[in-house]
């Protein structure tokens, strides 16, 4: 297994573990749902087709959005 490296996440300096190298498992992690996310990583927008495909590097520049829904019509 690899070492932890080190992302910026919305801004944010944050260390993953060694079996968290893939932007799908990141989402996972982080308890979101994937339907429900824009990923640019490092300024390239990110499909969601290709999130499994997605692997974070080091020094990596990631931005997570999620869509929320509420309110009333």
């Amino acid at each position: 297994m690899g070492e932890p490296i080190d992302i910026l996440l919305n801004g944010k300096k944050t260390t993953l573990t060694n079996d968290v190298f893939s932007l799908a498992k990141l989402i996972e992690t982080l308890n979101l749902n994937r339907k429900n996310i824009v990923a640019e990583l490092n300024g390239e927008l990110i499909n969601q087709s290709q999130f499994d495909n997605s692997i974070l590097v080091h020094n990596d520049k990631l931005e997570l959005i999620r869509f929320v829904g509420g309110g009333t019509v």
